[in-house]
């Protein structure tokens, strides 16, 4: 083990900035879920990938995105 020896007001410095660091990730938003966590239909997905129908199937076919069939809609 290694002994650092530092002055104390260096040290409170240190702390004080640890501190606040600690503090802004506690109050900060709470962030959107992951989008794998999100379901999308056909037409959402095509639009925020700026994809065709045609090219999404073929990402479903060929393994590229999961998807899920509820009822005869696809997600």
């Amino acid at each position: 083990m290694e002994v650092i020896i530092m002055k104390s007001g260096a040290f409170r410095a240190l702390m004080d900035k640890i501190e606040s660091i600690e503090e802004h990730i506690r109050h900060r938003e709470p962030e959107k879920p992951p989008l794998q966590e999100i379901w999308l239909d056909n037409e959402a997905v095509c639009a925020y990938l700026k994809i065709s129908r045609r090219t999404l199937q073929r990402y479903r076919s060929n393994g590229v995105i999961v998807y899920s069939l509820i009822g005869k809609k696809t997600y």
